[in-house]
């Protein structure tokens, strides 16, 4: 991911004045073609001609900068995504953390804790606190 994509959302142009600029100068070919036929046009006409004008320019602007919000939101979650995942993996080698694996994989090759029982495994846990910290440990480990 480039540095770049990051200070696209803080460099968006909006299209407001070529925009305007194409919507009168379609409006002024309209007019003269309306006028060129002894077509009645007053004020009214070209006033909500304008107003139709500003209000589509806005709704497209509009459209425009959430699909800009959208994705750079879409980068930002996948970065942060990128560091969660870079961060869990740099904790497994912590010391405290190896220590808990060992000794989960342990107590599971004494217990087989697959096949155990919940009611034994409780039991094993007030005999044995520190395995349930370990265990504890590794559980925490995962969901975080």
């Amino acid at each position: 991911m480039k540095k770049n994509d990051f200070t696209t959302i803080n460099n968006y142009k909006r299209i407001t004045l070529p925009s305007l600029i194409v919507i009168l100068i379609v409006g002024a070919i309209l007019f003269f073609i309306l006028y060129h036929f002894n077509y009645n046009i007053v004020v009214t006409d070209l006033a909500a001609y304008l107003t139709g004008s500003i209000a589509i320019v806005t709704l497209v602007n509009f459209s425009k900068s959430i699909d800009k919000v959208n994705e750079f939101h879409e980068k930002t979650l996948k970065v942060n995504k990128d560091q969660y995942s870079f961060n869990v993996v740099a904790e497994i080698h912590k010391d405290y953390i190896k220590d808990s694996f060992r000794a989960f994989r342990n107590m599971d090759a004494k217990l087989s804790l697959s096949n155990l029982p919940v009611k034994d495994l409780l039991n094993h846990f007030k005999n044995n606190p520190n395995d349930e910290g370990n265990m504890l440990q590794v559980l925490n480990y995962f969901s975080t």
